[in-house]
């Protein structure tokens, strides 16, 4: 009987170290272990069956440092064992039975693994910097087309009564095709990236007054004029009050630009072109 136990237990042992040989020779079961491994351990800890050093009492904390040490020592005894036993079978073994036993990827000088890494590197670089200058050359060769190719030379290019080219793109700079690249866009352009940025870093804007908050802060060279919902409101009822005096206005359609002076507060100088002429000698 005394006999029996440690031959049961070794031989269960040699089992169990078979069993893990095979998952670790497995990509698939070394993962579903490792995986089995971790909730087992989250489960454990969850239950208070394992804790970290640092909830353990100062006796609990000696007593796992000390068995880390032994762990270690026995770790760098066996390492040592195999150096010495590795190091003794090729001292006394032939040349050309070692040479024969070996593989013959295993002989590879370490010097031709360096330069191979190097080259390797070295290419990947070489690729990285050759995708890098094409995307650059291609941006280069886009904005050059864009400058050589602007609007007017687009339509001149087109054009090819010499007498209509004037008109054809004075049409097309101020007709419908050429809105939205104004001043007033741009600036609502700007206001739109300036909240886009303040989206992004994690801030909140959940109403207009929050936006003109930001803008204020953010872009003080814009001014920003919140008008209240009771004011246009006040400004709709006095439209209503006095709408059988107002009087149709003909060529809305022709109309690009309105413009007022503060000196002169009654008065509205309708354009038919966008421009940015005195008010005095302007005859658009």
């Amino acid at each position: 009987m005394h006999l029996q136990v440690p031959v049961k237990i070794s031989v269960l042992w040699e089992a169990e170290k078979a069993r893990l040989s095979r998952i670790k020779n497995d990509p698939i079961k070394l993962a579903e272990y490792k995986e089995k491994e971790r909730l087992r351990y989250l489960k454990k800890k969850e239950k208070g069956l394992r804790k970290s050093i640092k909830e353990m009492t100062p006796r609990e904390q000696r007593i796992t440092r000390k068995k880390w040490r032994k762990y270690s020592t026995d770790y760098r005894q066996k390492q040592s064992l195999n150096r010495n036993t590795s190091n003794f079978v090729r001292q006394n073994t032939s040349s050309s039975t070692s040479d024969t036993a070996k593989d013959p990827g295993a002989i590879r000088p370490k010097i031709e693994n360096k330069q191979l890494k190097k080259m390797n590197d070295v290419m990947s670089k070489l690729n990285s910097q050759r995708q890098k200058y094409k995307r650059i050359k291609k941006q280069f060769k886009k904005a050059i087309k864009s400058v050589e190719k602007i609007p007017k030379t687009s339509i001149e290019d087109i054009s090819e009564d010499v007498t209509k080219k004037k008109e054809l793109v004075t049409k097309a700079l101020f007709g419908e095709a050429g809105h939205g690249k104004g001043a007033p866009d741009g600036v609502g352009a700007i206001c739109k990236r300036t909240a886009d940025q303040v989206i992004a870093r994690g801030g909140d804007i959940t109403d207009f007054k929050d936006f003109a908050a930001v803008v204020r802060e953010r872009c003080p060279s814009i001014q920003v004029n919140v008008i209240e919902e009771c004011e246009i409101d006040q400004m709709n009822a006095l439209i209503n009050k006095n709408s059988f005096k107002l009087v149709v206005f003909k060529g809305t359609l022709s109309v690009h630009q309105v413009t007022g002076s503060a000196y002169f507060p009654n008065q509205l100088k309708i354009k038919s072109l966008s421009c940015f002429c005195d008010s005095d000698g302007c005859d658009h």
